[in-house]
């Protein structure tokens, strides 16, 4: 519907989304005994729901993409559209192969170029390997504006710009040096990344700084967790049917136990994947409790101020209160937090007195300012609920209580099987959890901006 596909099934597609959105599927019993039968059962059927809801969507825009599959695959020219109701300018480093079949992506492999209103854009394609076998993407970068598009013609290419990164090595074969002959390239490191915009360095404790070159000043908070660090908690309950509805009601407002265990997760290896000069992509991975598997991609372009930041993990299966955050620490003391939700407003000020201080469930991000700059955007397409108080089991402050000398934490708190209502018990499995932040050149437009972030806009193809 929002691509402007007409279907007769949009009627059916809408009543399986409403269906999946009734929060009342007994998911209590899930807490109580998720051995039975019909807690299995009634699980299964409200997931129904969504599969069918995707089913039917899917059905939509496949018929609606065929009619011209065989037309377009045979083009030497492709168009793709966007569609949005902003009308920001956002430099954005586009993915293409999502909007390319199997067949053009072998044509694009020997060269492309991508023109926009009728001007050359830079493009460039990016090596990855899955099982040794290596997989091309391909890149452009464009204005996200309203009801522009691009054109993205296939072109022989015998220098086609795969593997063009030279870097400067010791003997011992390590990247530790700047290249002077290179002084527009991201330049990684084993412990840094750098561009023209923004510098991040780590540890084996975390990523514990981003120095922005916009702003001219370092944006995280040393006193917390790293940047994206994973924060696994868990407050065990005894394996008594009884006792874990009971223990979770009795947690109030803490959401979680006096006896909480808390991990963080430590850095175990750097990967670095791409080999374009002004392009990087690399894997940050962590060892944490409670998961098999936890993976931190980055994306960083030397020609956009935004870091686009993918987690993926794979969660343990346990029966006691769990909560799984991921730190931002954005939080330093002289920073204003603000949160989307339908306009900006400063968390623990903006706020009704009496009101809960500790989560927020928000809409397209997050704004950092320190005095009247903005000095970071997060936005936050995958995940809506924040935590920003004490991590420690304690008495909890509300809006403008005179007796609360704390500062704001700030952490994406993606999941939890805490509530005892509505919610299931089982928070096991493959995850992802997508993120960009930008450092803004300028304080206007915020929510929108946060809105391009979020891709908030669709492409199609002519």
């Amino acid at each position: 519907c929002k691509m402007g596909i007409k279907s007769p099934k949009k009627d059916e597609l809408e009543q399986m989304l409403m269906m999946y959105a009734e929060h009342t599927w007994a998911a209590w019993s899930s807490m109580e005994n998720p051995f039975e039968f019909w807690t299995q059962e009634i699980s299964a059927i409200k997931a129904s729901y969504a599969a069918t809801a995707l089913a039917i969507s899917s059905q939509i825009i496949d018929r609606h993409v065929q009619r011209k599959v065989h037309k377009l695959e045979n083009a030497d020219k492709i168009t793709l559209k966007f569609e949005t109701p902003l009308k920001n300018d956002i430099k954005h480093c586009l993915h293409l192969n999502p909007y390319l079949s199997n067949k053009e992506k072998g044509k694009f492999a020997n060269g492309f170029s991508a023109t926009q209103k009728n001007k050359k854009v830079k493009t460039f394609t990016v090596m990855q390997y899955y099982m040794n076998i290596p997989q091309p993407q391909f890149y452009a970068v464009v204005d996200l504006s309203a009801s522009s598009s691009i054109v993205l013609k296939t072109e022989k290419n015998d220098h086609v710009q795969m593997t063009s990164r030279t870097e400067t090595l010791a003997a011992d074969k390590i990247s530790d040096v700047y290249n002077p002959l290179n002084k527009d390239d991201v330049v990684i490191t084993n412990r840094t990344i750098e561009n023209d915009f923004l510098k991040l360095q780590w540890n084996e404790n975390g990523i514990h700084s981003l120095y922005s070159k916009v702003a001219k000043k370092e944006l995280l908070n040393q006193e917390q967790e790293g940047l994206f660090t994973p924060i696994y908690e868990i407050s065990e309950i005894p394996y008594e049917f009884e006792q874990m509805n009971l223990k979770r009601r009795w947690t109030g407002r803490n959401r979680r136990m006096a006896n909480a265990q808390r991990f963080a997760g430590k850095i175990k290896e750097v990967k670095i994947y791409s080999d374009i000069k002004d392009f990087a992509s690399l894997d940050i991975f962590y060892e944490v409790k409670g998961t098999k598997f936890y993976r931190l991609n980055l994306k960083i372009s030397n020609d956009t101020n935004t870091i686009d930041a993918t987690v993926n993990m794979i969660k343990d299966i346990e029966w006691s209160l769990e909560n799984f955050y991921i730190s931002f620490p954005f939080n330093k003391p002289n920073s204003q937090i603000l949160f989307d939700k339908g306009q900006m407003f400063e968390i623990w000020k903006e706020q009704i007195p009496g009101t809960l201080i500790d989560y927020y469930s928000i809409q397209e991000g997050i704004e950092i300012k320190e005095g009247n700059k903005t000095t970071a955007l997060i936005a936050t397409p995958d995940n809506n609920l924040f935590w920003t108080g004490s991590l420690e089991f304690q008495r909890r402050f509300l809006a403008h209580d005179k007796r609360n000398k704390e500062t704001p934490s700030l952490y994406a708190w993606v999941m939890n099987n805490a509530w005892e209502t509505n919610f299931n018990a089982d928070i096991s499995g493959f995850h992802e959890f997508r993120y960009k932040i930008m450092l803004p050149k300028a304080n206007k437009d915020t929510i929108n901006n946060l809105k391009v972030l979020n891709n908030v806009f669709t492409i199609t193809r002519n």
